[in-house]
């Protein structure tokens, strides 16, 4: 899921970016919050329901923070690793409720804990920041590069 995150983020065409996973109702009024939120987004990361199942993010700051950790694997923690950065930045982040579906279809065949993470994730999560047996690593060392010389191409 990291991997994914940061794929459509750097991929996107506008430095702001919404991601909505599959368990989050679109209705008619999201758009018009959408529509009232995203000025207030730019240098920040916006949550919906407290959670980073759904949120705005602007490219920039998530390059700061270095992106997502891509060696969280499968689903889970992922998350919590961002929240860690953001906390060592002492960046607020907002947040907005919106309609949230719960799901709990695991991957088959994944060794998981809560019924739907990945085990292996929450052993790296704890190695990483609890007994900081894994350093941090520069996830997109060229991505400062590629925005300073796009306009050259």
């Amino acid at each position: 899921l990291a991997k994914l995150w940061n794929r459509a983020v750097i991929n996107s065409t506008n430095n702001l970016v919404l991601v909505l996973n599959d368990d989050i109702q679109v209705t008619e009024e999201f758009f018009d919050l959408l529509d009232s939120l995203v000025p207030k987004c730019k240098g920040k990361i916006t949550l919906f329901n407290r959670i980073f199942s759904h949120f705005v993010v602007d490219r920039e700051l998530l390059n700061e923070l270095n992106w997502f950790d891509e060696r969280f694997l499968g689903v889970g923690k992922e998350d919590r690793d961002i929240q860690q950065k953001i906390q060592c930045h002492n960046i607020t982040t907002p947040t907005i409720d919106s309609r949230h579906i719960e799901t709990t279809q695991p991957i088959p065949n994944m060794k998981t804990y809560g019924g739907k993470y990945t085990k292996f994730n929450d052993i790296f999560f704890t190695a990483k920041h609890h007994e900081k047996k894994e350093p941090e690593q520069l996830q997109y060392p060229y991505y400062s590069f590629e925005v300073e010389n796009y306009d050259k191409l």
